[in-house]
């Protein structure tokens, strides 16, 4: 698995990630990634965005930054879209728990604050 910043010039578009040769946009009005057919198309092809590799924390980073922002009014279709998508992908199963989240979690089968 891959993981992209996407950028258009100077503009960041998106967080992506390439899994099993598909692409995936996170989408911030979901909180999930969603299979793009545009951009695999666009790697894979018309190379017009440029695909930045980053790391998990990056991705995360970014996301909270809010890059894959969209008017939902403007873009309606594709919020409905993504909101039926019946296989989205998780943040954390591309990129992962946040270190803090992971180390502050009880170990499986123990209540908090019992080591």
């Amino acid at each position: 698995m891959n993981l992209y910043l996407v950028l258009d010039g100077e503009r960041e578009v998106v967080v992506a990630a390439e899994r099993e040769d598909r692409f995936y946009a996170y989408d911030p009005h979901t909180g999930r990634f969603h299979l793009n057919r545009a951009l695999w198309r666009d790697f894979y092809g018309d190379a017009e965005l440029e695909f930045r590799p980053v790391d998990a924390a990056t991705g995360r980073e970014r996301i909270a930054a809010g890059v894959g922002g969209y008017d939902a009014r403007e873009l309606a279709d594709l919020l409905a879209e993504h909101e039926a998508d019946p296989a989205p992908l998780l943040p954390a199963d591309l990129l992962g728990e946040e270190p803090s989240t992971a180390a502050s979690a009880p170990p499986p089968g123990r209540p908090p604050g019992v080591s």
